[in-house]
């Protein structure tokens, strides 16, 4: 992943666009057929597949008739899959590992067919080696959950949301906010990063006069709506054609960490420790590593101009919602959820790639978040001690 970055950057340097879109399709393909064949393989538990496929009992309660709700079309392809693969006791195994390698591929197209709307430039070759080296990626290699599905479009929905304001082109805003949607489909994480395109948008219209003027007041709105017409608009083939009905699942949870004082959740028969404690501010620590949220800093100390306010500015949210929300099961365990956590990572990233010399020191930070996600996804850390009653 990090060799392919590399390729990648020495190809930003490469003054021919022919031979600069060459090395960038061979290092996708090199790249998917990794994610393909090397599967992480991971003993560490993954969130709640080992619930779903312990038995055929406890498939059917999530991917039978009914569909969750806050993975509702992830839980569909999971659920067709399954059919598909002859519904036996191993076959929900075999969806879930064809998911995984579903999400793969999405994920290095989508940068593909990104990279070639921007016309295989040095920035675009930058951004995606930045892309593919954000630790989180690592999930794209076999980890059996949905959380981190949404990044599969997010990589390409954020850059695309700034490169629209910047250039003052509709398209890409309302692309940007259905594919978010989309991602939304996929788990609920995705809106996480539907709500920083529109918070972006919002940001960048009120300071800037011009784009305000030639995009309108409303855009912020109608981006929104694209993204919930992302999101929303495959329910309907779901409950009429196969007849599905769709459960609320934890989609009406939520596990936010309390600020000053423990206290015990009874549906989790777990205790939930407070921000300004040594062990939670550790893990945050720890989630702000593995999601490359310092490119964000680089951002403000390299750029100037509209788009880095507007990054700073919609960044902020995104890092209270990071703080308080408690993953339930431990930071090891509900590692999915990092992948769609932090959204701005990937406008930093195509902000940092305009630049030869930002954009190594971005990758040196993410170097090092590798480090850390290698760390969090071992049985050490996921033993590390969850508080219970």
């Amino acid at each position: 992943m990090l060799g392919f970055a590399g390729v990648l950057f020495g190809g930003s340097l490469v003054a021919d666009q022919r031979t600069r879109k060459i090395l960038l399709v061979i290092s996708l393909a090199g790249l998917l057929a990794l994610m393909l064949r090397l599967s992480l393989h991971l003993s560490v538990p993954m969130g709640d597949y080992a619930n779903f496929v312990e038995s055929r009992h406890n498939f059917n309660r999530y991917f039978g008739d009914y569909l969750s709700f806050q993975f509702y079309l992830g839980g569909a392809i999971v659920h067709e899959l399954n059919s598909a693969f002859g519904a036996h006791s191993r076959s929900p195994v075999a969806a879930f590992d064809a998911l995984a390698r579903i999400a793969a591929g999405l994920f290095v197209v989508a940068l593909a067919l990104f990279a070639a709307q921007m016309h295989w430039t040095s920035q675009v070759l930058r951004y995606v080696a930045l892309a593919i080296s954000v630790p989180t990626t690592l999930l794209f290699f076999g980890y059996h959950e949905f959380g981190h599905l949404p990044a599969a479009l997010d990589v390409v929905a954020v850059p695309l949301a700034l490169i629209g304001l910047e250039t003052k082109r509709r398209s890409y805003l309302y692309g940007a906010g259905f594919l978010a949607g989309i991602g939304c489909a996929f788990h609920g994480f995705g809106l996480i990063a539907l709500a920083f395109i529109v918070l972006l948008t919002a940001v960048y219209l009120w300071r800037d006069e011009a784009t305000r003027g030639a995009l309108g007041r409303a855009l912020p709105l109608t981006v929104g709506a694209a993204g919930l017409l992302g999101w929303l608009i495959w329910l309907p083939i779901f409950l009429i054609g196969p007849s599905w009905g769709i459960d609320p699942g934890h989609s009406d949870v939520r596990p936010l960490r309390p600020l000053l004082h423990a206290h015990y959740v009874a549906d989790a028969h777990r205790v939930a420790k407070p921000i300004l404690s040594t062990s939670v501010i550790g893990e945050i620590g720890w989630e702000l590593a593995v999601t490359g949220a310092a490119l964000v800093l680089l951002v403000a100390w390299f750029e100037r101009g509209t788009s880095r306010a507007a990054l700073l500015v919609a960044t902020a949210p995104i890092f209270l919602f990071l703080v308080w929300f408690w993953p339930v099961q431990g930071l090891g365990n509900d590692s999915d959820f990092l992948g769609s956590a932090f959204p701005p990572t990937y406008a930093a990233a195509w902000m940092l790639a305009r630049r030869f010399r930002p954009a190594v020191l971005g990758l040196l930070i993410l170097i090092a978040g590798n480090a850390a996600i290698a760390h969090v996804l071992t049985w050490p850390f996921v033993h590390g001690p969850v508080p219970r009653p």
